[in-house]
């Protein structure tokens, strides 16, 4: 027979990353964009909102050209840009995670994703899913993340509490 297995939270929302920043931030207000790709018409739409709004767009990891930055950067440099970013602009699931865990606002174009869909539903923020056309019809990007960082740390709690109990039957 088999038991419960309980759904925990992947690893980054457990971990506190405390590190010192050194990486000398960008001195104008950004997007952070963090995509293995967009297709055209999004790439367009991302560029206008940035326009509208007098943001940069910076791209973390990835070399995208039609970001004002392409940044190569270590992990934690990575979080030090999420951290200071304006919003992110994501279509990956650890883009997600890092926009949940500093609270930005943030868009993700991946409804078709199960993992990711699923992160979002779980916490409430669905309605950060998006479509091509989304970032045209809005004014500005918000997230709302109230009673999304209590029920994290009950997630949290849970997941860390499950783990251990694992780890003491194996021992």
């Amino acid at each position: 027979s088999r038991e419960k297995i309980e759904i925990c939270l992947d690893p980054t929302f457990l971990y506190e990353f405390n590190f010192i920043d050194t990486f000398q931030i960008p001195n104008f207000p950004y997007i952070l964009v963090y995509t293995y790709g967009m297709i055209d018409d999004r790439v367009k739409e991302v560029q206008d909102y940035a326009r509208r709004h007098d943001l940069k767009l910076i791209s973390a990891g990835f070399r995208h050209m039609w970001c004002d930055y392409q940044l190569a950067c270590t992990p934690f440099d990575f979080l030090t840009l999420v951290k200071n970013a304006v919003a992110v602009i994501t279509d990956t699931f650890h883009g997600s995670v890092f926009a949940i865990k500093y609270n930005k606002d943030f868009v993700v174009y991946n409804k078709q994703k199960p993992k990711v869909h699923y992160l979002l539903e779980d916490l409430g923020l669905v309605s950060a899913l998006a479509e091509t056309g989304y970032l045209s019809s809005i004014d500005k990007i918000r997230s709302d993340f109230v009673g999304v960082n209590q029920l994290l740390l009950a997630k949290i709690a849970s997941s860390r509490l499950y783990l251990e109990e694992c780890i003491a039957q194996i021992k």
